[in-house]
C-alpha cells in the first residue's frame, strides 16, 4: 500500500512538472471522489489538456516566428 501511495504522489508531482503553468491541473484530471474510483485519473481529460496546452505553444511560436519576420523585414 505505501507503494502505491508513493507511486501516485510521484506521478502527482511528475504531472505538476508537466504542467508548471497550470497549478490546477491535478483537480482538473482526477476523477470524482468515490468509492470506486478514489485516487483515479481521467486520462481522457489528462490527454485533451495536453493537447490543449500543445497548441498554445505552437500558437505563440507561429507569434513569434511572425514578429522576427517582421522585424527582418524592416
Amino acid at each position: 500500500m505505501k507503494a502505491l501511495l508513493r507511486d501516485r504522489d510521484t506521478f502527482v508531482q511528475f504531472v505538476k512538472a508537466i504542467f508548471e503553468k497550470h497549478p490546477n491541473i491535478i483537480e482538473e484530471v482526477v476523477l470524482a471522489d468515490s468509492p470506486d474510483n478514489y485516487g483515479l485519473y481521467d486520462i481522457t481529460q489528462l490527454q485533451e489538456f495536453y493537447m490543449h496546452c500543445q497548441t498554445e505553444i505552437e500558437k505563440a511560436n507561429i507569434l513569434k516566428v511572425d514578429e522576427l519576420h517582421q522585424e527582418l523585414q524592416q
